[in-house]
């Protein structure tokens, strides 16, 4: 095989690896809370129930990048899918909310190893001036499975019920597993790429650049938490049903691959991080005019522009900043304040709700945002990375 097949091969399974990943994700998002309380967990413990997995995946992505940089990728991936696939097999064995919260802190402490290792493997193979088309492409795939997911668990739970969803899971997960054991091992490669090597700069892995970076990951977060918590919430006090709040989201999704797919596959540009936040400004700023269904799909259009520029383009500069000996623990530090994001937006946002309309929220979210597009852009010199090698061909990924 060509060593550009090669390198389209193994852009097509981590693009699927990373569906896969997501699908586990969203696949249980639209039911984990009824679940929950079909066991007997009453609203706090509920509540618990749902966090605890980003919250023990987001300490875990730390852990993570260590494993992936002392003990290679594709092992640790392929390790992490099975653990994650058990942990979702285990909701249905559980039989209390208790068994439950074990078993959702264990499915995201085995998933915490998968996106970083899955980037860290794109990085490793991509040739110069690919980076940033083969990250938006798998990048895609988390707003395919934000689609699919939740569309699927409805499907299955409606026929097969909750363990239904739990058992296909664990079957998609177990089948990637497999799937992964195909892919290169490519730290061990760093050694006979000198070229690529010698090339990528050395930067500490507390350099300012690598933390205005990982400050935009956890903004990034921080606005899908706040939409993921207050977007059905809002819809549901202006009466619409599950559905119209679940097709919003299905808007984002699109938008956000179309852009992923279009600009953010062009890779870094200082720009892209400022219209990336000004987007999402615009979009938490639409959001605060008016709860009507027209207006909150229109914020979450322009929320899925600011997301599908930001992601591929972060992700492809951390791979920019760091070689293969750090690029694991790279993309575990840029994962965990992502994750962070996520998981500390709703309980702010619902503090915030005590004494506030969430028009007031929007607007505040609004003005963080525009501070670090400004911010950002002033600062972009930092995030800027003098790379002496481009004279590789391009990969065809």
């Amino acid at each position: 095989m060509s060593q550009r097949a090669k390198l389209l091969s193994v852009g097509t399974t981590l693009t699927i690896m990373l569906f896969i990943s997501f699908f586990d994700t969203f696949t249980q998002i639209p039911m984990i809370s009824p679940y929950a309380a079909s066991l007997g967990a009453g609203a706090l413990m509920a509540g618990w129930i749902v966090g605890i997995y980003s919250l023990t995946n987001s300490i875990g992505n730390i852990a993570a990048g260590i494993v992936l940089d002392k003990f290679g990728r594709r092992l640790p991936l392929v390790i992490g899918l099975v653990w994650a696939g058990f942990g979702v097999f285990l909701y249905g064995v559980a039989k209390t909310p208790m068994g439950l919260l074990g078993a959702r802190a264990f499915h995201g402490l085995g998933g915490s190893i998968l996106v970083p290792a899955i980037f860290a493997i794109a990085a490793d193979t991509s040739e110069s001036g690919q980076t940033g088309r083969l990250m938006a492409r798998i990048g895609a795939m988390i707003g395919v499975a934000a689609i699919v997911g939740p569309m699927v668990s409805g499907i299955l739970r409606q026929v097969w019920g909750p363990h239904g969803v739990f058992l296909t899971v664990f079957i998609v997960m177990a089948v990637g597993s497999l799937l992964a054991l195909t892919l290169p091992e490519t730290l061990s490669q760093r050694q006979q790429s000198t070229q690529k090597s010698a090339s990528t700069p050395s930067l500490p892995l507390t350099a300012p650049g690598f933390l205005m970076i990982n400050l935009a990951a956890l903004g990034t977060g921080a606005g899908l938490g706040v939409l993921t918590y207050l977007m059905p919430l809002q819809l549901e006090r202006q009466g619409f049903g599950a559905a119209q709040s679940s097709s919003v989201f299905t808007i984002f999704a699109i938008v956000a691959v179309t852009f992923m797919m279009t600009v953010g596959r062009r890779g870094y540009r200082p720009t892209t991080f400022a219209i990336g936040f000004l987007a999402i400004a615009a979009a938490f700023a639409i959001l605060a005019l008016n709860p009507s269904f027209a207006v909150s799909a229109i914020g979450m259009g322009a929320f899925g522009t600011g997301f599908g520029l930001l992601y591929p383009t972060l992700n492809t500069q951390v791979a920019a900043m760091y070689g293969p000996e750090s690029r694991g623990r790279a993309y575990g530090i840029f994962n965990f304040f992502y994750t962070l994001g996520i998981v500390v937006a709703p309980p702010v946002i619902g503090w915030m709700m005590e004494f506030a309309q969430p028009a007031v929220a929007y607007a505040c979210v609004s003005a963080i945002a525009l501070v670090g597009a400004a911010l950002l852009y002033a600062n972009r010199h930092l995030v800027e990375v003098s790379q002496k090698r481009r004279s590789a061909s391009p990969a065809a990924v």
